[in-house]
């Protein structure tokens, strides 16, 4: 009998929890806000190292996860694509737009302008949009690369002198 009052007593607390929590949802979200904001560097140290630590562990159990429900995600992909066709429109709309200030139109007259071609290496984007270059302190739009020169520029930290020093870096050892 003690076993079951246990039990019950257990449910009859959760229940008050859950009550509670619906009923105070506002302020216990301002306070969780409070408590984010005033430990934030904590929150996220304890985080990037936890991340660090369990990295592998999470990408291997996603990979297993995904093998085993492969199929059923791409069907549901096609589903929704063949609900919404204008979802990766839209998508593409809203980041040109937040990330860039321009609009599709202006990436359309952009990606003409240029023949759909990366400004850089020249060679067309088949299967995939090409990316904005931008100047990161102005935000100013420069051109549309291929994923594989924007990177480049990102990792040379968009500075000529580095990217001078590589090349003559490679040449010397061609």
């Amino acid at each position: 009998m003690s076993k079951l009052n246990e039990e019950e007593k257990r449910a009859r607390k959760k229940a008050r929890q859950i009550a509670y929590r619906a009923k105070n949802r506002e302020r216990e979200k301002a306070r969780a806000a409070a408590y984010y904001i005033a430990n934030k560097k904590k929150i996220d140290a304890r985080i990037k190292a936890h991340d660090a630590t369990h990295k592998e562990e999470r990408k291997s159990r996603w990979k297993i996860w995904y093998a085993a429900n492969r199929e059923r995600i791409i069907k549901r992909d096609r589903a929704y694509r063949a609900i919404d066709p204008g979802r990766q429109e839209t998508y593409a709309r809203k980041k040109l737009l937040k990330e860039y200030n321009i609009t599709l139109e202006d990436y359309e007259r952009i990606f003409k302008a240029q023949d759909g071609r990366c400004k850089l290496c020249g060679k067309r984007s088949k299967k995939r949009m090409l990316d904005v270059d931008h100047n990161h302190e102005t935000s100013e739009v420069r051109e549309l690369l291929c994923r594989r020169c924007n990177m480049g520029l990102g990792y040379f930290g968009d500075d000529p002198n580095l990217l001078l020093k590589a090349a003559l870096y490679i040449e010397e050892h061609n």
